[in-house]
């Protein structure tokens, strides 16, 4: 009998723990979306997919059986070569492509960079649909947060607060850098921080295409057990249509796919 309730005790702890983290995560919304029809487009369409490749060139092309429009991708591949290749097995003879140190985007048409200044956090790029209408593009990668497990040592609250504080910095560094003629904004990538971390606040002028029409469980980290969501697509000026979370085979992220209304 003592064995049997402390089964059921069990049973209970862990659907309770379970409830709780459904609950006070972001995704209860968009787990109760999955019960109603999804909002239909009224105007031109663009597909955004954000994927951490994890430096593997099969993880970056799981993206191509999407059919995006634009492709963001972190911890990017080596080879230029084999990037450049990718970009035309997405978008054919009409293939744009900027590069950076650890991040690039893929697209197509006209496609320029922001500036020449290379950072090793993002790239940046202007995407121009017509000859008064353009969108600028970002893919960023902040820097990975501190994996330390003593908590008893004060050195370690240290570190992470030092962490937190240069993640912060790199994404004001990165919003100082965009135009400001822009007609819209796309910005996504692996933001290596929580959903809810207080340093997302600076983007008070986007929308998170998750929390505004995410579909399905959101996070993205780890692929086989998402438990975080580090990786996501923001955007301005922009009507979000859905946005869902999707299980890559070659990565230890999964990738994130967002379709918008211009």
């Amino acid at each position: 009998l003592r064995l049997r309730c402390n089964r059921w005790h069990c049973l209970f702890t862990i659907c309770l723990w379970l409830a709780s983290g459904i609950w006070f995560s972001d995704n209860l919304n968009s787990l109760l979306r999955l019960l109603s029809n999804p909002k239909k487009p009224s105007g031109i369409v663009l597909r955004i997919v954000t994927l951490n490749c994890a430096g593997n060139l099969a993880a970056a092309r799981e993206v191509i059986g999407l059919k995006p429009d634009i492709v963001l991708l972190q911890e990017i591949p080596r080879s230029t070569n084999d990037l450049t290749k990718l970009a035309k097995d997405v978008f054919g003879s009409d293939a744009a492509i900027i590069i950076g140190f650890d991040c690039a985007i893929l697209t197509r048409g006209r496609f320029d960079p922001v500036n020449e200044r290379r950072s090793p956090q993002f790239v940046q790029g202007t995407l121009h649909l017509s000859p008064v209408k353009s969108i600028e593009i970002t893919s960023l990668r902040l820097v990975p947060p501190v994996a330390r497990i003593d908590l008893w040592n004060p050195d370690a609250w240290r570190a992470s607060s030092a962490n937190r504080r240069l993640r912060r910095q790199q994404l004001l560094s990165l919003l100082e850098n965009k135009l400001t003629n822009s007609d819209a904004e796309i910005l996504g990538g692996d933001f290596n921080t929580t959903a809810n971390d207080t340093t997302l606040r600076l983007l008070s002028d986007f929308k998170d295409t998750h929390r505004v029409a995410g579909r399905g469980w959101g996070n993205t980290v780890l692929n086989k057990i998402p438990i975080a969501r580090p990786d996501g697509i923001w955007v301005r000026k922009l009507r979000v249509i859905s946005a869902q979370a999707i299980k890559t085979t070659n990565s230890d992220h999964r990738l994130v796919l967002a379709v918008v209304e211009i």
